[in-house]
């Protein structure tokens, strides 16, 4: 009876021992599940990130070209503006040439003159379309008020019409007030004070 009890109980053990193992085989076998799902999915990533690698290669590559044509056209429309503005630079050295011109008695060199201020309304309106194309800061919009009231000054004397100069001088301030994310116009005190004193 006691070697019976002993069969039993050993028994016993043995199946608990068996349970244990099936218990431990099944966790074995998800633990080597887990890291054959993480394997693939490891690799999935790496295969994604390998095409990340070269959509941001493209993308980087298309931002360049972008960026290469961006500045093109700014440096073709600000040698434009530059071209414009040296044009401009002769209308406000007109007067003076003019009046030496009279004073030697260089009459035809006068009218030579005289002919190129019918440029100024061209210019002027070229100017405008310029101001139309560009975008301004706030200082940028406050330059272009100061150049148009300087030009206001002087380039009255050479038009017929007044009225036209001052009406496309003040487009120009317009535009360029229209073409400012966050326009800040100075007064016009200040504008004046800054002309008498340039």
């Amino acid at each position: 009876m006691g070697s019976e009890t002993d069969m039993v109980r050993q028994s016993q053990a043995l199946d608990s021992d068996k349970q244990t193992l099936v218990y431990a085989n099944y966790k074995f076998i998800s633990v080597t599940e887990t890291i054959r799902n993480t394997k693939n999915d490891f690799r999935k990533m790496e295969d994604e990130m390998d095409r990340l690698a070269t959509n941001m290669a493209v993308i980087t590559n298309f931002r360049a070209r972008i960026s290469a044509t961006l500045q093109d056209e700014r440096i073709t429309k600000l040698a434009g503006i530059h071209a414009l503005l040296r044009k401009l630079q002769f209308l406000l050295e007109l007067p003076s040439c003019l009046t030496k011109c009279v004073e030697l008695g260089a009459y035809r060199q006068a009218l030579h003159y005289q002919g190129r201020a019918r440029a100024i309304k061209i210019s002027l309106k070229t100017l405008l379309e310029c101001v139309r194309q560009c975008i301004f800061g706030c200082f940028g919009l406050q330059q272009v008020q100061v150049d148009c009231h300087f030009l206001r000054l002087y380039l009255w004397h050479f038009m017929a019409d007044e009225e036209l100069v001052h009406l496309l001088l003040d487009l120009v301030v317009a535009s360029a007030a229209l073409r400012c994310p966050d326009p800040l116009p100075m007064e016009p005190s200040v504008v004046e004070v800054i002309c008498e004193c340039g």
